[in-house]
């Protein structure tokens, strides 16, 4: 489970103010597990987790490609890419193959 940024900011700013409460008291009066409290203050330049939306502003929400509806997250659809690749191949070996005497 995530902290919450207020949770982080209650622990340093509690830890900050009374220096002299241990971790378990720390842990009792923000809500928090002691070893959440021991995280917090081992690491000071601790920063909340962002969701991975948050994180790439440039990400977007899937959606249907329109040629062959599959749900992607990314343009151009790179499953029609790898379908056309794949069709050109196949569509170059039929041309190599000898043709057959009737």
């Amino acid at each position: 489970m995530s902290l919450r940024p207020d949770q982080i900011r209650a622990v340093q700013e509690l830890a900050a103010a009374e220096p002299r409460l241990s971790q378990t008291k720390l842990a009792q009066r923000t809500g928090v597990s002691r070893a959440s409290v021991q995280r917090i203050l081992s690491t000071p330049d601790l920063r909340p987790q962002t969701s991975d939306s948050e994180a790439d502003p440039d990400l977007v929400p899937p959606y249907r490609c329109r040629d062959c509806g599959h749900t992607v997250s990314y343009q151009p659809c790179k499953i029609c890419q790898a379908n056309r690749i794949l069709d050109s191949t196949r569509t170059l070996r039929l041309a190599d193959r000898p043709k057959r005497a009737a």
